[in-house]
């Protein structure tokens, strides 16, 4: 959330980034540049150790206008879970350190694998497994310093070797990219894996996801407001919100549009607090007063939708979707819950959980249950590539709509 309306009062000034944009291939077929992280020992050897200087460990939240930062270079958005290098026949030829390098946003790991060798993939929790044959290896291990890669590890087994990669959180759909490259111009196949939270579920929707089920019919003498919700796009006209790879108060609206037309399709009446881009009052207090207040004996829900920011100095730590209640209203935990579990679900980013350490001006005033969405960071370099993508904004719309939906639908 972009704006100090939203947050306790000792929110932080805006920052104004200053990333400089990194020289790299984009070119998948070529050896992927990479600064090298320091500290490789040869096999044989102790342990290696791979240390990055460490970032601003602050996550305060940032106000304000901010240039968006450069898009990662030469960034993988594969999900093979297996593969197999071509040429010749699997021999047992000795594997190579991993060459680990940090991006921005994410974290590159390079595999040199001989011909015929193959790889298997499993991600587990903070672990993402590569199980290969054909090669051998010694113990080597290092730990990294970088906000998408805590540490590696490679392991000989029987029939091969096993590369882990330890991250804050993979599944077999999200936190991670890869692809093989094939043998070119005299190089070797390389197996690149890029690690990052904020990497998303990029499978293309479903007919069947892409639907809400639709509420029970209404008994004669319902209330329609028991079947209506309130969606807040956040900010909007003279209050932008927060600025990097998109602005807050267009992003917010975009992704509040496609909520609003899978709850209709859905049965649920949908109140918006604007439509276009436009704020309510030109004073902060009124503007922010009349938005819980539409839902006042209309809605049974209000439900805020916002992006987050950091300062540039931390702009790494910051990624995934969090869901914010105030004890409002004794619903208002359980439609956080919905929210975010739902969310995470449709999307598989990295998941902030719920929060409610702080007082939300757009929050406390509402009468019926309440809950704000972030739904990502715009100064991220992943994150904020995801709100500029149609599928990264149709999952989150899929899980705001089935969690309003559920909430609805519960007795």
């Amino acid at each position: 959330m972009g704006s100090p309306r939203l947050r306790a009062p000792r929110r932080v000034a805006c920052t104004v980034f200053a990333l400089a944009v990194q020289s790299a291939s984009a070119q998948l077929n070529l050896e992927p540049t990479l600064p090298l992280l320091p500290g490789l020992s040869a096999p044989g050897g102790a342990a290696p150790t791979v240390t990055v200087p460490a970032t601003d460990p602050s996550e305060d939240h940032t106000d304000g206008p901010a240039a968006p930062p450069p898009k990662p270079p030469g960034n993988v958005k594969g999900l093979s879970l297996s593969g197999r290098v071509d040429g010749g026949v699997p021999r047992a030829a000795p594997l190579g350190i991993p060459r680990v390098g940090k991006q921005n946003g994410y974290t590159r790991v390079v595999l040199t694998l001989p011909a015929g060798a193959t790889y298997r993939v499993t991600p587990d929790g903070r672990d993402l497994h590569v199980d290969l044959t054909g090669v051998t290896a010694d113990t080597l291990s290092g730990a990294t310093n970088t906000d998408e890669l805590r540490a590696w590890r490679l392991t000989p087994t029987p029939g091969g070797a096993r590369l882990t990669l330890t991250t804050p959180g993979v599944t077999t759909r999200s936190g991670w990219h890869n692809l093989l490259l094939p043998e070119d111009g005299g190089q070797s196949a390389r197996l690149v894996t890029d690690v990052s939270p904020a990497f998303f579920d990029t499978r293309p929707l479903t007919a069947a996801e892409r639907t809400i089920t639709p509420l029970p019919a209404p008994a004669p003498g319902d209330n329609p407001a028991d079947r209506t919700v309130v969606l807040d796009p956040g900010h909007g006209g003279k209050y932008p919100g927060a600025i990097g790879a998109v602005t807050e108060k267009a992003v917010t609206l975009d992704i509040a549009l496609r909520v609003r037309a899978l709850l209709r399709a859905a049965g649920v009446t949908v109140l918006m607090t604007r439509e276009t881009d436009t704020h309510l009052f030109t004073s902060l207090n009124a503007d922010l007063n009349a938005r819980p207040a539409l839902a006042t004996n209309q809605a049974r829900l209000f439900v805020s939708i916002h992006a987050n920011a950091m300062p540039a100095a931390s702009v790494n730590k910051g990624f995934g979707v969090e869901t914010w209640w105030n004890p409002n209203h004794t619903g208002s935990p359980a439609l956080a819950q919905a929210l975010q579990a739902n969310i995470i679900r449709m999307t598989g980013t990295f998941s902030r959980g719920l929060k409610n350490t702080q007082s939300l001006a757009v929050l406390r005033g509402a009468q019926v249950p309440a809950a704000l969405i972030e739904v990502g960071f715009v100064s991220h370099p992943v994150d904020g590539d995801n709100l500029k993508d149609d599928l990264y904004l149709d999952r989150l719309a899929i899980g705001i709509a089935q969690g309003i939906r559920d909430t609805l639908a519960a007795p």
